[in-house]
């Protein structure tokens, strides 16, 4: 399995189980819970990164087979999967661009460390 592949697994595994869990905690009938969409959803973006940067550390464990620049490439498509989810987050007004983007940066600074 090439790393693009692989890291576009990875990056579906991570965002399944987070979606899912939003998405319960979105729909349930309670007012209380309804109240606190923003935190909600602030969560499941604080959860997608810890997940993610899990995953980014057993991938970086992964060998690289022939093409380093493939490797770095299934890095970058494994951070980028989530982008909508991150997209729908700022649109809703759970969270600010600014966070969203530093979140983001830190998280590409992080596999940058792994790859080099």
């Amino acid at each position: 399995m090439n790393s693009v592949r692989f890291g576009l697994l990875m990056a579906l595994l991570c965002c399944g189980p987070v979606l899912i869990w939003t998405a319960g905690q979105l729909m349930s009938d309670s007012t209380a819970a309804s109240a606190k969409t923003d935190e909600t959803l602030r969560t499941a973006v604080e959860a997608l990164w810890l997940v993610q940067a899990c995953a980014a550390a057993l991938m970086a464990t992964m060998p690289v087979e022939n093409d380093p620049i493939e490797h770095a490439q299934g890095m970058l498509a494994f951070w980028l999967v989530p982008l909508p989810l991150l997209t729908l987050v700022w649109a809703g007004g759970a969270a600010d661009a600014w966070m969203l983007a530093r979140g983001l940066a830190a998280a590409l600074a992080f596999s940058s460390a792994l790859l080099a």
